[in-house]
């Protein structure tokens, strides 16, 4: 890791409390539009093309995902907008991270602080553990993002954005079933089956909103989520690039990852919090069985994966990416 990357919060310099708006997407930014203009403020253009691009986006339906993250009783799960597809979210990274790296470089060849820090080490593991919870990326794909960036990879907002579409965007919504014969299984959540068989884990058991009894693996539990600097440092040094080259492929299922990392120690789960990452882990879990991660972004698709006709989603509810059905 180079001296210049701090490891938390660096203040801003140069733009002082205008600093920030760079992420807003209200309306477009012309004051900051005005600022890049002078030479003291000329760093702040590629903020102000990652503003353009989040805005604009939003609003393409290809970037979004169409796999909800809850099940009703009867284990189907609905199609319909979502959240922002893997493929938004890799590509957003990845300009995060190079416009940051820049700025260290810049910071490196003039001895000086960095003017700015998007995103600091503990930031990016809460990305990494969302996308190994929610399973829609492949294992510690956004700390392979980072080592390409590190080695000179570059990808950046587009100069000249399209402004965000105005129109409605329309798309089908159904319920389809999903969660398999398997799905409660008792190993199959928050359980590490090599640390319980080896004897190097525990478990403890709960009790969840309905009174049932669930058992799970005794992993480091906290007030919230919290990492163990040192811990997080050491891993980063001495394990990380093993662990990139062994689990970051297609192949390797999201929750064998994430029992792996709690294993090791340095992170810490909300106390309070084992019954939900035991039912995202399960979900994340399906989700790559069922190889629904390359498609997430893609309605018809997942559909027709999960056993229905494309007719009948088409013929379905029609609802706005931004409101409700119409």
């Amino acid at each position: 890791m180079r001296s210049a990357r701090p490891r938390g919060k660096v203040g801003s310099a140069g733009c002082g409390a205008r600093f920030g708006c760079h992420v807003c997407t209200v309306s477009s930014d012309r004051s900051m539009e005005a600022m890049i203009e002078q030479d003291e403020y000329a760093y702040m253009a590629p903020l102000n093309k990652l503003r353009n691009w989040l805005a604009y986006s939003a609003t393409v339906p290809e970037f979004r995902n169409y796999l909800s993250k809850g099940l009703t009783e009867q284990g189907e799960i609905s199609i319909s907008p979502n959240t922002m597809s893997p493929l938004w979210t890799e590509q957003t990274l990845m300009m995060v991270l190079s416009i940051q790296e820049d700025e260290f470089d810049y910071a490196l060849a003039n001895n000086c602080q960095p003017r700015f820090v998007l995103l600091n080490a503990e930031q990016l593991w809460v990305i990494e553990l969302g996308w190994l919870r929610y399973g829609h990326h492949v294992p510690l794909r956004a700390q392979k993002l980072r080592r390409l960036v590190e080695l000179r990879a570059r990808l950046y907002p587009p100069d000249d954005c399209p402004a965000p579409l105005s129109k409605p965007i329309l798309a089908g919504s159904m319920k389809l079933p999903f969660a398999g014969d398997h799905y409660d299984d008792d190993f199959l959540g928050l359980r590490d089956v090599l640390g319980e068989f080896t004897d190097t884990t525990g478990t403890i058991t709960k009790r969840n909103s309905k009174g049932e009894h669930h058992t799970y693996t005794d992993v480091p539990a906290g007030e919230s989520l919290a990492f163990d600097e040192q811990g997080m440092f050491d891993y980063e040094e001495f394990m990380l690039d093993r662990d990139i080259a062994r689990f970051s492929n297609p192949d390797v299922r999201p929750g064998l990852v994430l029992m792996h990392l709690l294993r090791i120690g340095w992170i810490s789960l909300p106390r309070s919090g084992h019954a939900d990452w035991d039912r995202m882990i399960r979900h994340a879990n399906r989700i790559h069985e069922l190889g629904l991660t390359p498609i997430l972004n893609d309605p018809v698709a997942l559909v027709e994966r999960l056993g229905g006709s494309r007719e009948t989603y088409a013929a379905g509810d029609q609802y706005d990416l931004f409101s409700e059905a119409v």
